[in-house]
């Protein structure tokens, strides 16, 4: 006689603590990959599973996925409140950084009362983490509010007070607001510091650069420039003020080779390729100009490069017509100003 089929046994308990076991010592391991497929498998078995959805945030957590690891914290805290305080700080830290997540997106898209409030959120989660906090100072500093983005830094530093990031910001604050004498003092004392030494040349180059822009007298201004050049020889706008110098007096030829000799190391450099643009425009080689920022790859390229570009076009196209009317070619200038006005 033929035995009868044993029905199809439902997942036991036991396999799914097995695979929660091997999930959790996965990502004790650092297997994200595999710790995920397991927590994924359990919540397959048993989709409100807290130590599953728990398991599966923390993964999301890791890489940096902060959105999706903030809503699985939650589920299990929901699905499991009684255990809900282990998660506290996982869930803590999802939720800060994916404030800095959305408050970075508004920056990008220059909604800077609503990053603003992002950056002050993420702060009340977590005033220990210096990230909002600095962040925020550089979002004051932008906007001119000098003295609250220096209150900022100067709180974070009498935490941390070989912070790198806070050091560099508190000086070009002060520089800002032309406490140069302190900017230049703080960087005598803390430019030894990891992380800040190496940035040394380019603060100093950046109160050289500021002196120089307030600077009456031309030679005043070109010997300010040619310091901060030295210490800063890879900075294509001190380079561009230089040059811009150079053309004032007559010289064309050192103006663009300020340029052209940092692009001959830096080919790609976009700012130096926008500079040689702006000198261009400067010096009325409009088709250099144009030249230059087609070098841009189209995503690199700003609102600034992009209404330089529309301004270059057109004088350029003025120029052709220029030359068509002088040429005795009347109807082809004619054409090129229907194209113009398109």
């Amino acid at each position: 006689t033929q035995r009868r089929q044993q029905p199809q046994q439902a997942p036991t308990l036991s396999e799914a603590d097995h695979r929660l076991q091997q999930g959790y010592e996965a990502l004790d391991d650092g297997a994200l990959a595999s710790a995920e497929e397991h927590f994924q498998r359990v919540l397959a078995l048993r989709a409100r599973n807290a130590d599953a959805l728990a398991g599966l945030g923390l993964v999301r957590l890791r890489q940096q996925r902060f959105g999706e690891a903030e809503r699985l914290l939650a589920d299990a805290s929901r699905a499991a409140p009684r255990r809900a305080k282990q998660w506290e700080s996982a869930l803590r830290s999802a939720r800060y950084w994916h404030t800095l997540e959305r408050a970075a997106a508004a920056e990008r898209a220059d909604r800077a009362d609503e990053a603003e409030r992002e950056l002050r959120k993420a702060i009340a989660l977590d005033e220990r983490e210096p990230t909002a906090r600095l962040r925020l100072a550089g979002l004051l500093a932008q906007r001119g509010d000098y003295q609250a983005a220096e209150q900022l830094y100067r709180a974070l530093l009498r935490e941390r007070p070989q912070h790198a990031d806070a050091l560099q910001g508190l000086f070009e604050t002060l520089a800002a607001q032309g406490k140069d004498d302190e900017a230049l003092a703080l960087i005598e004392e803390h430019g030894s510091t990891p992380g800040l030494s190496r940035r040394v040349g380019k603060l100093q180059a950046r109160v050289l650069r500021r002196q120089a822009e307030q600077a009456s007298d031309v030679d005043e201004r070109l010997a300010l420039y040619q310091r901060a050049l030295a210490l800063d020889p890879e900075d294509p706008w001190i380079r561009l003020e230089l040059a811009k110098l150079h053309l004032q007096r007559g010289d064309e030829r050192e103006a663009h080779e300020l340029i052209d000799s940092l692009l001959l190391t830096h080919p790609d450099m976009a700012d130096a390729l926008h500079a040689k643009a702006l000198l261009a425009a400067e010096s009325g080689q409009w088709w250099d100009g144009l030249r230059a920022l087609e070098r841009i790859a189209p995503a690199e390229r700003t609102e600034p490069m992009r209404q330089l570009q529309h301004r270059l076009w057109l004088q350029y196209q003025t120029q052709r017509v220029g030359i068509l009317v002088r040429n005795g070619q009347p109807h082809a200038a004619q054409a090129v100003l229907q194209e113009l006005k398109q």
